[in-house]
């Protein structure tokens, strides 16, 4: 039975066709479910492939704590928490729990945002049973369960927009690496200028001086202190400020510390909670967070801190494993954070460890200049992984859509300057029904029939060529010193092969055949119309009956 009429779902399909933003495209589902106003509140969370967490994306608080929303965006949840969302999403089933049925963990957070129940709804393929699920859609409740309708009605609507988050997910992936690809290259300079500086120390108090130092010349924060684990428990072993101003809130610190220690249990505030998860923690605004209950000791620290505002926390490692933290805050105005400053923050943190630790045995050269080497080997690595991994499709081992319009680019550039005087052309193919084709023998044989076209995209293309995945079932290959008959030429090549395939699958030895449609750059043609004339070609080649080629 369809909950959702005929008429919205098409508004719906409408809207998701105007643009492949995931933030975009999860802002019209938070739109959706606030409109059908049958929870107080909700969290869609998305699957992190690369840390296998739950991030959320979209918060919605009851209104009691919707001035809590942004501070909650980015909230990470291990699938193996076994918290409500975590089993949702690994069990692929609807999940429910109240204060009777909810384990210790889940009665918190039901008192404290005094809830009455929480649903988790797996974000699942509705066209492929077996496939994992995307992400979850959390609904909070303060007035009783959600009932089984308001569950279907919610069901319906997150299937509807299941592939638009599926593809703008894969493409913000896909941007997102390579945007990291290039943030580390930048932490890899800023990290090695500090390892040059910081080599030769041996006394744990120069190494905090140095690291004050650093932070609050790259960084807007006005306070950093130190916890380390001895005996046991986490002792705060050093304090500074940006400014003469705070001197105050110092003195108060060191006050607060020569008679308060953390015990090594996340459940005695932040900094053990930071330590025993060995991972950071942000508050964007601790001003926000006040009315919220707090262990005894952090409600003292804070109350000794004034107006703290922006608050970072993150492990100090030796080893792979945490004996410190470190705490970093702004005492007089709010401050962005940035994931490229965290993680540079978590490297230097790591090499404080090292540090430290080395300091306090005597064999501070031979140990830091290994961990040098480590440091530079993976930071390497690192900038070597993810410029392969953001410029070729995983599955067809082809250049990706990011790549092919960077190049389109410069060689439309070169084109204009005249430096292609032989012509520049594209070919767009596409595989012909191929819906029809996963559909009767399944997603493992068509990843197989993409991945032999793809093969014979690559082995007909010149060197010079670029065969690239557009998305999907289509592939688009640049070809460059190539006029309108050698591109119509290139084109019946390939679909002559395809056409001959017969590819080993999943489903047995299969074929296909692919449409084609080819373009010639014009003079000051941009890259845009000039795909889009070869696109229009491909559209009357598959209206002329497919397995062709057309030329525009």
């Amino acid at each position: 039975m369809a909950f959702i009429a005929e008429q919205h779902r098409n508004d719906i399909y409408r809207r998701l066709s105007q643009t492949s933003d995931l933030d975009k495209v999860l802002d019209l589902l938070e739109e959706e479910v606030q409109c059908l106003a049958v929870v107080d509140g909700f969290i869609i969370n998305l699957h992190d492939v690369r840390c296998d967490n739950l991030v959320s994306l979209k918060v919605r608080f009851t209104p009691e704590f919707q001035f809590l929303n942004d501070t909650y965006i980015g909230y990470r949840i291990s699938l193996d928490s076994g918290f409500l969302n975590a089993r949702a999403f690994r069990s692929r089933q609807v999940m429910s729990t109240d204060a009777e049925t909810a384990d210790e963990q889940e009665k918190k957070l039901l008192a404290t945002w005094n809830l009455t129940d929480m649903t988790a709804l797996p974000l699942l393929d509705p066209q492929d049973s077996e496939s994992a699920a995307l992400g979850t859609l959390l609904l909070l409740s303060c007035s009783g369960p959600v009932f089984d309708e308001a569950q279907a009605v919610l069901l319906e609507l997150m299937a509807i927009f299941y592939r638009p988050i599926a593809n703008a997910h894969e493409h913000a992936l896909c941007k997102a690496e390579f945007q990291r690809a290039q943030a580390v290259t930048a932490e890899h300079d800023r990290f090695l200028q500090f390892i040059v500086e910081i080599n030769n120390l041996t006394s744990p108090q120069k190494i905090y001086e140095l690291f004050r130092q650093e932070l609050f010349r790259n960084f807007g924060f006005e306070m950093v202190s130190f916890f380390m684990l001895k005996d046991d428990v986490l002792v705060g072993e050093y304090m500074a400020v940006s400014d003469p101003v705070y001197e105050d809130v110092r003195t108060g610190w060191y006050e607060f510390s020569s008679v308060t220690a953390f015990s090594a249990d996340s459940s005695d505030g932040g900094v053990p909670h930071v330590f025993c998860s060995d991972s950071s923690l942000l508050f964007r605004d601790v001003q926000q967070i006040m009315s919220l209950p707090m262990s005894a000791k952090d409600r003292r620290l804070l109350s000794v801190m004034g107006t703290m505002r922006t608050l970072l926390m993150l492990p100090i490692r030796y080893q792979h494993r945490p004996i410190g933290v470190i705490s970093l805050c702004t005492l007089s105005e709010q401050i962005e954070v940035s994931e490229s400053d965290i993680r540079l923050l978590g490297y230097l943190a790591a090499f404080l460890g090292t540090a430290i630790t080395n300091s306090k045995h005597f064999e501070v050269s031979q140990a830091q200049n290994r961990e040098i080497e480590r440091l530079n080997l993976i930071l390497q690595d690192k900038v070597d992984e993810l410029s392969h991994q953001v410029s070729i499709d995983r599955l067809t081992g082809l250049y990706n859509f990011r790549t092919f319009q960077q190049e389109l680019a410069r060689r439309v550039g070169e084109a204009r300057r005249g430096a292609d005087q032989l012509g520049l052309s594209i070919i767009v193919a596409d595989i012909d029904h191929f819906k029809q084709f996963n559909d009767t023998y399944g997603h493992g044989a068509g990843n197989d029939m993409l991945a032999a076209v793809a093969r014979e995209l690559a082995a007909l293309a010149r060197a010079e060529d670029m065969a690239c995945r557009y998305g999907g079932e289509e592939f688009v290959v640049i070809l460059p010193c190539c006029d309108q008959e050698g591109a119509l030429q290139f084109a019946e090549r390939v679909r002559l092969a395809v056409e001959h395939m017969r590819v080993p699958t999943h489903a047995g030895l299969l074929s296909v055949t692919v449409s084609l449609g080819s373009a010639t750059h014009l003079p000051n043609e941009s890259e845009e119309e000039f795909f889009q004339r070869a696109d229009q070609a491909l559209y009357l080649a598959k209206k002329k009956g497919r397995n062709c080629v057309e030329f525009s």
